[in-house]
């Protein structure tokens, strides 16, 4: 029988202090840290700048309620502000259309609302305008990316990209470090082995630079610990078999080999338990 404490989404610096908080209730016998090269330095980045300390118990606690992708959001709405109004009816002409529409909705909408077929219809019509305006709103948010690629507050993967130099790259790995070092430290005290699994990006332009896989392989060496890098395994398949098309999140089939890769590779560390033959 298997239990889990982990929390979806959480970055080093967010999981050193959940771990330190639950780590003597559940005492664990195995702690895989899944690091991800799509946003955890930036995250770390953000968290860090917006932590406070209590002087009270020392506590970690947070005065804003932002996220690391607040930033980008803001300029993302400004971008779209002005789009938005040139679109709008304006006048005597917005006036007109609205009133056409309510006198042919008053018309349509009793016999629409028995037809089985044309609700159906308005569903389909519905997803594909949100899928559209998803994808617009994805393009819009990979050109301001593309176009502020040195800033992490804007794009929290920088360090996947050969932007900047590389001694300013490896400034924005130390606090991403420092606190998988912390997690090792706890796992060390309480005798539990520590895995630090490296989560990939797909994109084709990311994977062609190694130094964030080479930082992450360096890191398990200073701590002893065992690495785990899924992009050889998960490279062998195209992206789109893997990945949801539109939030680039992993969908069943990605889920599914990433468990079945993780599974052997534990094993072969003696890390999960041996399974009786049927």
């Amino acid at each position: 029988m298997f239990s889990t404490g982990g929390v979806f989404g959480y970055s080093p610096f967010l999981e050193y202090l959940y771990l330190k908080e639950v780590i003597p209730w559940i005492d664990p016998n195995l702690v895989i840290v899944g690091f991800s090269l799509v946003n955890d330095v930036g995250d770390d980045y953000f968290y860090t700048h917006q932590a406070r300390v209590s002087g009270v118990d020392g506590s970690v606690y947070f005065e804003e309620k932002r996220w690391p992708w607040s930033y980008l959001n803001e300029v993302l709405e400004g971008s779209a502000s002005t789009t938005a109004h040139d679109n709008r009816l304006e006048g005597p002409n917005k006036v007109a259309v609205n009133r056409y529409r309510s006198l042919l909705s008053d018309h349509i909408k009793p016999w629409a609302l028995k037809s089985r077929l044309v609700l159906t219809l308005k569903k389909l019509r519905y997803q594909r305008r949100i899928q559209r305006e998803y994808r617009q709103l994805e393009e819009r948010r990979r050109a301001i990316i593309r176009d502020r690629k040195d800033d992490i507050r804007i794009n929290l993967r920088l360090v996947n990209y050969p932007v900047l130099d590389r001694k300013r790259r490896l400034e924005y790995w130390q606090v991403s470090k420092k606190y998988l070092t912390e997690i090792h430290r706890l796992c060390s005290a309480r005798g539990i082995p520590m895995v630090l699994v490296v989560i990939p990006i797909l994109g084709p332009e990311e994977n062609q630079f190694q130094e964030p896989y080479e930082v992450l392989d360096e890191i398990g060496r200073e701590l002893s610990i065992p690495v785990i890098q899924l992009l050889p395994e998960f490279q062998k398949w195209p992206p789109e078999k893997l990945e949801y098309e539109l939030d680039g999140h992993w969908n069943p089939e990605g889920n599914r080999l990433a468990a079945a890769f993780l599974n052997r590779e534990l094993r072969k560390l003696s890390l999960l338990p041996s399974t009786k033959s049927q």
